[in-house]
């Protein structure tokens, strides 16, 4: 089973490096309506653990599709983790979800850092304690 990685456009389509024991579905997302699809993806996959890494907003698409993500995080049956360069990107501020993130990384403008932090805690959280090294 695969935790889903989804990647919004001001990210850059970087890759990540494989994980030695984490299958990961990347998913590059180039508009917030992207974001919310790839959230009920992840739904309907039934993902152990959703990773956002989606980059800042407009006020107007967060206005626009706040309701939307809103919904999609909601419906996750499963946790998640999102990824900002600040903490008024977070979607608590904006979005106003009711099924809160597990974790929040905001590390200014360090995307690898962003991303390492949060594979940690997905590896902790998605890989049987018997199978981890």
């Amino acid at each position: 089973m695969s935790i889903v990685f989804l990647q919004g456009p001001a990210t850059g389509r970087l890759s990540l490096p494989p994980h030695p024991q984490l299958a990961i579905d990347l998913i590059q997302c180039d508009t917030l309506p992207a974001i919310v699809g790839g959230l009920h993806l992840a739904r309907c996959q039934r993902a152990p653990l959703v990773v956002l890494d989606p980059g800042p907003w407009s006020a107007r698409d967060r206005a626009l599709h706040a309701a939307a993500l809103r919904d999609a995080l909601d419906a996750l049956d499963a946790p998640y983790i999102e990824m900002h360069d600040h903490s008024a990107q977070e979607f608590a501020h904006w979005a106003h979800p009711q099924h809160a993130a597990l974790a929040v990384f905001n590390v200014d403008r360090d995307a690898p850092a962003r991303r390492t932090m949060a594979l940690a805690v997905a590896a902790r959280l998605v890989i049987p304690s018997d199978q981890a090294h």
